[in-house]
């Protein structure tokens, strides 16, 4: 790829969590790119097929240039700005799609979750809602936020009724939110 100033950018905000469905963990998984690589040094997915979620025709032969937890840039292969210490991950004959949400899952206890959540992300699922789970799903949540988990972006509508632990959620989410 050459350097060329007149890229086809995209805002970085337009897609919020990049994902590719089982695409995108073939690559990571082909290339041995670790979540934190990719985080630290930004990561080049080229040559890949890119259907945006707009309702337009996939596009063929484009790079998404990934910094930190964000698409920074958008374009044809061989216009996209690179900084030398990104990763490239040649995507030929494969597709990127934007993240997709699951609105309905019990995660259920923290260890189940562990197990699940990296699964979703493989299947391109980029955020969560749980809908009920034990007060374990703060700590699943704490931990995919902070780096620890790898998994989704988790919406968590609390823990489940008649949970004997939910006084320390009700004062985990009071901390958060404020008093009543």
């Amino acid at each position: 790829m050459h350097v060329n100033s007149a890229v086809t950018q995209k805002p970085p905000g337009r897609w919020v969590r990049l994902a590719a469905g089982l695409t995108l963990a073939d690559l990571l998984t082909a290339t041995s790119v670790s979540l934190a690589a990719a985080q630290s040094d930004g990561i080049v997915f080229a040559n890949v097929t890119l259907i945006d979620g707009t309702g337009d025709m996939p596009r063929r032969g484009i790079a998404v240039v990934v910094s930190g937890d964000r698409i920074s840039s958008i374009g044809r292969t061989d216009e996209v700005r690179v900084s030398p210490g990104s990763i490239t991950v040649d995507g030929r004959g494969k597709y990127l799609i934007p993240g997709l949400w699951d609105m309905h899952v019990h995660l259920g206890a923290y260890d189940d979750g562990r197990r699940l959540l990296p699964r979703l992300v493989g299947y391109g699922i980029t955020g969560v809602r749980d809908m009920a789970s034990p007060d374990d799903i703060l700590r699943l949540r704490r931990d995919t936020t902070n780096g620890t988990l790898l998994g989704p972006q988790i919406v968590a509508a609390g823990p489940m009724r008649g949970d004997r632990r939910r006084q320390t959620v009700d004062q985990e989410t009071s901390d958060v939110l404020g008093p009543a």
